[in-house]
């Protein structure tokens, strides 16, 4: 018979001890809580980041749905009374993520300080200038659920408000049309007002909306007077850092054929940019009456009451440029602001900025 293997070791050699059964049960467990903890962390910083996520998403629904509310308001008018609420449900809805749902959606025409005036299912009020917006999503986690007591689906919601302003252009712009009796560019020597005066306030002519106007050529309107080097060029270095101010501001003119440049981007659709020719592209001008400047009749200046956004085009051929009444022209743009004070009818450029 063969003896078994001895386990005594041999000279020299350290003994063979078993495994400790207790040391790996308690390994086991601390590795089993440790991985608990871990998994739950992973968990919690998903669920976490979903809920994030949806936060701003959602924010950037209500913001979008404020905009668009506001842009329904800013085109109201008392004799075509519109409703906001389809426009912000669907561009709220249009906003959302795939994973989740949106639950409610509250709309409300709101004035400049924010008052609430009424729900946005009704027709526009006459004091209205913006509306504020509340999303509210539910969406489902995916950790944290199996976690005893844990959440099966999180709530989100976000809030925005958005007013229409009018805006504050630069008065920079390389062309002064006249006020009232200004050319048109069609055949026959035809003339028609840009903008007219009623209450003291001066406002786009809706008669002249969508038509074109000589702006600047060698038989440019002379605004009343007739300097013989007026041609409608406005002197940008001049005029760059004057305001509008009520009930008018004088600017300067300049003789000469060759056209100024903007100091900064028309930040709206088809704006023109700094610093390149006005040409092909949308353009704030100032709108000049004739008064007595006052340095005397040689004082090249023209008294602005208003400002207009025209569509720029031109003729290199005469040197003339002509421009066609935009109306209520929206600025979207971060970089030019407005002020308060907008009102239902008014047909200026307007400023529409969320304002919380």
């Amino acid at each position: 018979m063969m003896d078994r293997p001895s386990s005594i070791p041999h000279a020299g050699e350290e003994p063979v001890t078993a495994p400790d059964r207790a040391s790996r049960g308690q390994i086991l467990i601390m590795f089993a809580l440790m991985l608990t903890a871990l998994l739950g962390a992973v968990g919690l910083s998903i669920d976490l980041g979903m809920s994030f996520s949806q936060r701003r998403t959602m924010q950037s629904a209500a913001d979008a749905g404020a905009l668009a509310g506001t842009r329904v308001v800013s085109k109201a008018m008392p004799s075509n009374p519109v409703s906001a609420w389809s426009e912000v449900q669907s561009v709220v809805n249009s906003n959302k993520m795939a994973v989740g749902t949106i639950t409610s959606i509250t709309c409300n025409y709101v004035n400049d300080g924010g008052s609430v005036i009424s729900p946005c299912t009704a027709t526009v009020p006459s004091t209205a200038t913006g509306v504020e917006v509340t999303v509210t999503e539910n969406h489902p986690t995916y950790f944290i659920r199996v976690v005893p007591g844990g959440a099966k689906n999180v709530d989100t919601s976000a809030y925005a408000r958005a007013n229409v302003k009018m805006l504050n252009a630069p008065l920079d712009g390389p062309f002064l049309p006249c006020a009232q009796n200004s050319l048109l560019n069609v055949p026959g020597n035809k003339h028609a007002d840009i903008v007219k005066q009623s209450n003291g306030v001066w406002s786009i002519d809706p008669n002249a909306i969508g038509k074109t106007f000589v702006i600047h050529g060698p038989k440019i309107e002379k605004c009343g007077d007739s300097p013989s080097d007026y041609k409608g060029l406005a002197d940008v270095d001049v005029n760059e850092n004057r305001t509008l101010q009520s009930p008018g501001t004088w600017l300067a003119f300049k003789s000469g054929d060759s056209a100024g440049t903007i100091s900064a981007d028309v930040e709206g659709a088809n704006g023109c940019k700094a610093n390149q020719e006005v040409i092909n592209c949308v353009v704030f001008l100032p709108i000049v009456i004739f008064q007595t400047p006052p340095g005397g009749s040689s004082d090249k200046q023209r008294y602005a009451v208003a400002y207009v956004p025209f569509f720029i085009t031109g003729n290199k051929s005469t040197n003339e440029h002509y421009g066609t009444i935009l109306s209520d022209y929206i600025v979207y743009g971060k970089g030019q602001d407005g002020n308060y004070g907008w009102y239902q009818g008014y047909t200026g450029p307007i400023v529409i900025r969320l304002t919380k």
